[in-house]
Parts: C-alpha cells; structure tokens; sequence
C-alpha cells in the first residue's frame, strides 16, 4: 500500500482501473466488504469510504440488501421527445418489466381537477407501478388518468402492457406534447423498499401532464409523477438559437 496516499483513496483508484480494464465488468457485484478488508488489509471504514466515493463518481451504484455493483450504461432519454418508458428501456436494448402497486378509481380532488380540466364529480384512473430495466428497477410512477376518457381501462393488463400502446390503440388517442417539471427529491421508505435504495437516496422527480388528440382536440389526457433513480439514468436537452 502506499504510504503518502490515503488508504481509501489507493483503494478506489485501484477499483477504478479494474473497471477500466474490464476487471469488474457492467453490472457486476463487487466483492463484499469483508473481502476487500482482507485483500488491502485496512479497516471496513476505509472500505466503506472508498466505495462511498465510487459511488460519487458515478463508477458503483448500491442495492439495498444486495451489495455494490459496477455501473454500466445508463437510461438516456431527451427531454425534448414524449416517449413511454417502455419505449426508452427497449430503443436502449434492455428488457422492460413492470410491476402493479395499486390501480383505483375515485373522485377528482380539486388540484387534478385542474390539472386535467375536468369536473368536480368525475372520476379519475389512478395507476400506479414500479419499472424495471433489465430486472433492475429505475423509477416509480403515479399516473392518472380522466376516466371519462378512458372508460374501462382498469381491465387492461398493465403488467405485460405498455399504457401507452392501449391508450392509442384502443382509445384512439394521439399523443402530442408533454409539460414536465423536473425536481431533485429524495428517497421515501416506500419508493426505497421498491427502488432497492436507501432512505434519503438522490432521486429526480418528474412531475408531467400529457396531452393527446380524439378527433383533432387537443386535451390533457394524463397527469403523473415519476421518481427515478439517479445511478441509471441521464436525460438530454438539445437547444437551438
């Protein structure tokens, strides 16, 4: 070990270039804290500080109960472009799974209301479900939907379906643009339990209304909140002047 460096700081450095060398492949669970206490010989603070600042430095991402792994590619998605997320996992080569949370329907509270220009009596789909790429979970999402609209979407299977594909191909509906509002949020226990994070976890939160087209009117026609996990995915913005 070198003597003028610190120890945690000879340890990442050397992690680093095993991953640059393809040592440590994407995706790969690294050896356990107790294996690197024994191979550099230091303390499990050390380690922990080490793998810390992997984490930092976008080489490692953490799964709560599983261990440390090395980051591979990420989820790129353009921020100018309205996609479903099953879309996205697919057009970056990895498999799309989901699992259902909870799906309701109930009366509009006055916020949404608003926000999808509906009346104090209606009703509205609430579906709410985590995605996966790869197995690998990447965001929670809570959408809602006028019912009106969509009468008898809870039937659906949403499981093995994308929202999307129904909403346009058995509601005629076409989908035009997309108000987004992108914030920094952190980890809840409920979004850590179904993410495989940590309480307090650095999390983007998109909060969207989407508008679609029946018979050339353009309406909103959903309103959802997305939390995404920050290790596994990146948007980009391109601008003109």
């Amino acid at each position: 070990m070198n003597n003028v460096l610190p120890k945690y700081y000879v340890i990442k450095n050397d992690i680093i270039e095993k991953i640059n060398n393809e040592k440590f492949t994407a995706n790969q669970l690294l050896p356990s804290e107790r294996e690197f206490i024994e191979e550099y010989d230091v303390s499990r603070i050390t380690v922990r500080r080490a793998i810390d600042e992997l984490v930092k430095e976008g080489y490692v991402y953490k799964i709560q109960g599983k261990g440390s792994f090395v980051k591979g590619d990420t989820l790129k998605q353009k921020l100018t472009n309205v996609h479903s997320y099953t879309e996205e996992i697919i057009n970056h080569g990895m498999v799309p799974s989901r699992k259902i949370l909870n799906m309701e329907i109930k009366k509009v509270d006055v916020k949404k209301m608003k926000r999808l220009n509906l009346n104090e009596n209606d009703e509205i789909f609430i579906l709410e479900r985590i995605y996966y790429a790869n197995d690998d979970p990447i965001c929670l999402t809570k959408t809602v939907l006028p019912y009106k609209l969509f009468p008898k979407i809870e039937c659906f299977d949403f499981v093995n379906n994308s929202l999307y594909y129904i909403l346009e191909n058995f509601y005629n509906l076409k989908i035009t643009r997309a108000s987004q509002v992108l914030e920094a949020s952190a980890s809840t226990t409920k979004i850590s339990d179904n993410l495989n994070v940590e309480d307090g976890h650095p999390l983007l939160l998109f909060k969207t209304i989407t508008y679609g087209s029946f018979d050339g009117i353009d309406v909103p026609f959903e309103y959802f909140k997305s939390y995404f996990k920050t290790d596994n995915i990146k948007y980009s913005m391109e601008q003109l002047r």
